[in-house]
């Protein structure tokens, strides 16, 4: 199953582009989580992108009704030995009694997944256009 993403918004910054988009989670939301998120997570992302840092930062606002949601963080290409590896740091907080928790787990998995996905297809890109 793959992400459906929509593109919000792009502006240009003096460091490089940013990107709002909306990413919708294809898979299907526990009974007890749907009245908060829907029948699908959902969350809006923008991304900063510095090309002198060959990286970015993100914030994520995941579309949680009634919920104080917060998800930030950086992307960035850092040395490694004789190449380079792509280290992604951020924080995730679902502020709902009782199934916080849990929102908070299928957020970072999301983001996860997707953060994976992009790795793979960028090592798939350098490996085929060397």
């Amino acid at each position: 199953l793959q992400m459906k993403k929509e593109c919000l918004e792009k502006k240009a910054d003096a460091n490089g582009p940013v990107y709002k988009i909306r990413l919708t989670n294809p898979e299907e939301i526990p009974a007890i989580a749907k009245k908060f998120t829907g029948d699908k997570l959902s969350y809006i992302e923008t991304r900063t992108w510095n090309q002198n840092k060959c990286g970015n930062t993100w914030v994520i606002a995941p579309e949680i009704k009634g919920a104080a949601v917060e998800a930030k963080g950086k992307t960035e290409i850092v040395a490694n030995g004789n190449g380079c590896i792509r280290k992604t740091t951020g924080t995730i907080s679902v502020k709902i009694p009782l199934i916080g928790g849990k929102i908070e787990d299928m957020v970072k998995q999301s983001i996860t997944n997707t953060f994976k996905k992009n790795a793979d297809f960028c090592r798939k890109y350098l490996s085929e256009n060397k």
